[in-house]
Formats: structure tokens, C-alpha cells, sequence
């Protein structure tokens, strides 16, 4: 399904406008015909005074008097309507109503991710101001608008000028996804984040064109690592990897030479060999060759039977590199940034944050529809 950009921002303004009359007829107080019930006092003792200026020193007194309540908190600070910069910057929902929402905040700041008023989602921002939120909820079909406040290190509550207006289309559609005005003080205009043909935003798809030509210019530069890892049965593995400037690769176990390789007009190796299914865990090494079977590079990584045996139900083991991002892991395994999601879903116990991601840490990439 194909949509042109004049259809599409009809779209957008006409779901933008409907969510926020739905957002403000749900949160507009409830009018009543009712009126209120009259205010009773009770044991009110009336004391009458001939003198004015007695009855006045009388009330000074009194209020002087007065036993004063301690130790009772501030009430709460107002909350600003301007982030200053700071909100969503990114969001990602799936047609199965799982999300990944990224933005920026004040370091050390909480935030939160509201719909309806309840919370769906919390993190605090980085050292970089940075937070990524996977949502507790799954969006069902219809319209969703998910406002987002920053609670500072001072207590200080910020709510976000614009807010994530989400309409999941239903079956297999990529959801629209837009950031839309959230408050009076907002001046930025809606804008389209995901659309149903829109599933790699442009700016991602430049970042990673980007990133591939700066490595292909990189070519003379000796270099050899270790990128994914695929278990064929208990004892052996097929390995491959990036192999820049060199003529062979010699891959080892333990220090004991397995087998060779040659990089393809890729620069791309890959290698099978076989393991002790006995020993624990193992070293394996790949040393990249010139043309006189000099070592120039290398790279190694430690691997347990246990991460082996993670990936004996088809799913590929990744070594992340320098440099690297969930979202670029995901988009070059199955050609959609978007499912980044099932990576994390499938590392628990080793992603805390999406957004960290550390050189050497071996995932489990789920293939297919998993």
C-alpha cells in the first residue's frame, strides 16, 4: 500500500486532531446540574464585643496563638509545559503493539511515559541525557496519545510539549507514529515518525549508508574480527567476520590452529571447524595474514558451551563491535531497524538499556519470525 506525501500528511493532521479532541474531552472536568450542598458549621460559640479595638487585639492575639503545623512537606513543585529541547526523539511501534520510544532529558532525570494518566513506561537519563523506554504495555488497535514527563535531580516536574500520538492500523500495517503539539506553548509542528511504508526512517538509513562507506574506504587498513558465530551442532561452529587488508585468516582454538580462510571481494570471512564438547569454555582467535603469512591483525573473544548451546535452535550468536547499535545489528540481520525489539526481548539478562550496548557482549539473534 502506497501513500503520497500530500495523502499522508492529510492523514496525519486529521488522526493528530482526533486524538487530541479525545485527549481533552476525557480530561475536561465532568459538569454537573447538581449544586453544591450548603457548607453547615457547627459549635460556633459568637461573642459579642462593644469594643472594636479589643475585639482586634483579641483576633491579633488568637491568631498569634495559633499552634503552627511542622515538618509538613512543600506541596509539589508546578509543572513547566516546556521541555526545552528535551522529549521523544525516536519511536518505533510494531504492528503486534510492542515499542521502543528514545529521547532526551537533564541527566539523572526520571522519566516517564504516560497514557491516560497512568504511567506505561520509566527510565532515568544517562550520564548524555539520554533515556529509551520500552512501554509495559502492548498498544491495541485504535488511537493512542502517550504524553511524557522529566522529573529533574531537584524534584522539579517537566512535562513535554509534544506528545506521541500512535494509531495501530490493525493485521500486519506498520502503525502511524507521529509526534503531535501537546501543550499551548508547543511551536514545533506535527511530524510523521513512522508511516506504513516508512519502516526505516531516512535519517537511519543515511547514518548506516554513511557508516558502510566510511568502512569501505577504511579497506587498506589492516583489520580482522569476529562478528557472528553459528552453533551446527554441539561440537561444531561456523564463525565469520569483517577481514580488511589482508590475503588469509587463520582461525584457533585455545592457541591451536584450526583452520584457514580467505576474505571474499566483501572483505568477508567465514570458517567452520569443530570444539571439545568436554572443556567449559574456549578461546577462539582469528589472525589475519598478508601476502607473506605475517600476522597484521587479530581479534578474539571467549565462548562458553552454555552461549553454544543458546544457539543450537538455529539462532546466530553476534559479537558486538565498536561502534556498534541495536538498531544497526537489526537492520542489517533482517533489513528492519524495528526489530531490534526481538533482540532485546531475547538478551534479558544482558541488555539493561537498548542504548548501551558493549564491545565483545555476544547476543542471541532470533531468526526468522521468532
Amino acid at each position: 500500500m502506497k501513500f503520497s506525501p500530500q495523502i499522508l500528511m492529510a492523514v496525519l493532521a486529521v488522526f493528530a486532531i482526533s486524538v487530541l479532541a479525545l485527549f481533552y474531552i476525557q480530561t475536561s472536568p465532568e459538569v454537573t446540574d447538581q449544586p453544591p450542598e450548603p457548607v453547615v458549621v457547627q459549635n460556633v460559640e459568637v461573642i459579642e464585643k462593644n469594643n472594636t479595638e479589643t475585639e482586634n487585639e483579641n483576633a491579633t492575639k488568637a491568631v498569634s496563638e495559633t499552634p503552627q503545623v511542622k515538618d509538613t512537606p512543600p506541596p509539589p513543585p508546578e509543572a513547566s509545559v516546556t521541555f526545552q529541547g528535551h522529549g521523544i526523539n525516536l519511536a518505533r511501534v510494531r504492528p503486534d503493539g510492542s515499542a521502543i520510544i528514545a529521547g532526551q532529558a537533564v541527566p539523572g532525570s526520571v522519566v516517564n511515559l504516560m497514557r491516560d494518566g497512568q504511567i506505561i513506561g520509566s527510565a532515568i537519563a544517562s550520564d548524555q541525557g539520554e533515556w529509551v523506554i520500552i512501554p509495559d504495555i502492548l498498544f491495541e488497535n485504535g488511537s493512542h496519545l502517550i504524553s511524557v514527563e522529566m522529573i529533574q535531580p531537584d524534584d522539579t516536574r517537566v512535562i513535554g510539549e509534544m506528545a506521541l500520538a500512535i494509531e495501530m492500523l490493525g493485521s500486519d500495517e506498520i502503525p502511524l507514529v507521529a509526534l503531535v503539539p501537546y501543550t499551548e506553548q508547543a511551536t514545533q509542528t506535527a511530524t510523521v515518525l513512522q508511516a506504513p511504508e516508512t519502516i526505516i526512517p531516512e535519517t537511519l538509513a543515511n547514518e548506516i549508508a554513511a557508516s558502510e562507506a566510511d568502512q569501505s574506504d577504511q579497506n587498506i587498513i589492516p583489520r580482522v574480527t569476529i562478528r557472528s558465530i553459528q552453533a551446527l551442532n554441539e561440537t561444531s561452529l561456523n564463525i565469520s567476520g569483517l577481514a580488511n587488508g589482508g590475503a588469509s585468516i587463520d582461525v584457533s582454538v585455545n592457541g591451536v590452529f584450526a583452520i584457514s580462510s580467505k576474505p571474499d571481494d566483501k572483505s568477508m570471512y567465514t570458517a567452520a571447524f569443530t570444539v571439545d564438547k568436554s572443556q567449559e569454555s574456549f578461546v577462539l582467535k582469528s589472525t589475519l595474514r598478508d601476502d607473506e603469512g605475517q600476522a597484521i591483525a587479530s581479534a578474539q573473544i571467549k565462548l562458553s558451551q552454555s552461549q553454544i548451546a543458546e544457539g543450537l535452535n538455529g539462532n546466530d550468536l553476534i559479537v558486538v563491535q565498536k561502534g556498534d547499535a541495536l538498531w544497526r545489528i537489526a537492520y542489517k540481520t533482517y533489513g528492519a531497524g524495528i526489530r531490534y525489539v526481538d533482540i532485546v526481548r531475547q538478551n534479558p539478562t544482558k541488555i539493561n538499556d537498548p542504548d548501551l550496548i558493549y564491545p565483545d557482549q555476544i547476543f542471541i539473534i532470533p531468526n526468522g519470525d521468532q
